[in-house]
């Protein structure tokens, strides 16, 4: 993450994240930049699949619920808040 290598940046915070955002190169950057903030929002407005569907989400509750394990897993201090 380059933000994190900007002199005179002392951290940086990621707003709202798709879960389908949340790629390896994402998980490196809460693994090693010291700088990243350990807390994501992730929205996530329903647990049922056809209503994913329905409302245009590409991932199933099962496919968001393994996005925020690897998260966890990558940098486990980290917390998430879906909505």
């Amino acid at each position: 993450m380059r933000g994190g290598r900007v002199p005179g940046v002392e951290r940086v915070r990621l707003s709202s994240v798709e879960v389908i955002h949340v790629k390896d190169s994402l998980l490196r950057a809460l693994a090693e930049e010291p700088k990243v903030c350990p807390h994501l929002h992730v929205p996530m407005q329903s647990g049922d699949d056809s209503v994913l569907a329905a409302m245009g989400r590409h991932y199933t509750a099962t496919e968001f619920l393994e996005h925020i394990a690897a998260v966890r897993k990558a940098r486990p201090r980290s917390t998430s808040r879906p909505t």
